[in-house]
């Protein structure tokens, strides 16, 4: 992914929204290294970093679309079928995570330990998305 593909979008835990096309930025902040800067604007009156991160819950663009065209994020909720050969035509329902500096789909992860998330999005069939893990959770059998 190129830096100006970077994309996310944070969950606000404690008003239940999302906050999307949000803006970031990249500093040197030595002569060797470099820090990300997340440019949440919405969060104007904050006391202190450590309220940022235990308010909101920032959540990365995995590069890729589903088959309607949809930008696919981490708390996503998709669906996609896969030949086990074994098993027959399987439908995969879960969550994206980040896990191991790659994206899986929780819970599949040892299921498909030679395929990665985009052998499955790029498939003919792709993969859609159903819901996010923070509005939808009762399509994974969690609570609403």
């Amino acid at each position: 992914m190129k830096t100006q593909d970077f994309d996310f979008r944070v969950w606000d835990i404690s008003k239940k929204i999302y906050y999307n096309n949000l803006q970031f930025s990249i500093m040197p902040s030595d002569k060797n290294t470099f820090s990300i800067n997340l440019g949440i604007v919405f969060a104007k009156n904050l006391e202190s970093a450590s309220m940022l991160s235990s308010n909101y819950e920032v959540e990365l663009y995995t590069g890729f679309k589903d088959k309607n065209n949809a930008k696919i994020y981490e708390g996503d909720i998709v669906s996609f079928e896969v030949d086990s050969h074994d098993m027959g035509l399987l439908l995969v329902l879960g969550e994206v995570i980040f896990e191991n500096g790659r994206f899986v789909i929780k819970g599949y992860e040892r299921m498909f330990p030679h395929y990665s998330f985009y052998d499955f999005v790029l498939k003919d069939e792709g993969v859609t998305i159903k819901g996010n893990i923070h509005e939808n959770p009762e399509l994974l059998g969690g609570e609403k």
